[in-house]
């Protein structure tokens, strides 16, 4: 796992950190759903993603980076 976020669970905006650097970030719900994607980030390897408008629940929090490897984290919202 080369991307830590946190906190999770969450209520309200979560932190993104990784040594690599992140091109893009899906949020996605439990069916598979692409819910919120993001390819804006203030520095390279770090993202804030405000997940307060959704419902409590799973969710999926997708990662691609620029060298192509895909990473995806399990966050629970209440």
């Amino acid at each position: 796992v080369s991307v830590s976020v946190y906190p999770n669970p969450v209520s309200g905006k979560v932190y993104v950190r990784s040594d690599r650097t992140i091109q893009r970030i899906s949020l996605k719900d439990i069916t598979g759903k692409t819910l919120l994607e993001t390819r804006s980030f203030q520095q390279s390897g770090n993202a804030v993603v405000d997940l307060s408008g959704f419902r409590s629940g799973f969710y999926f929090m997708h990662f691609l980076y620029d060298d192509k490897y895909e990473e995806t984290v399990k966050i629970v919202h209440w």
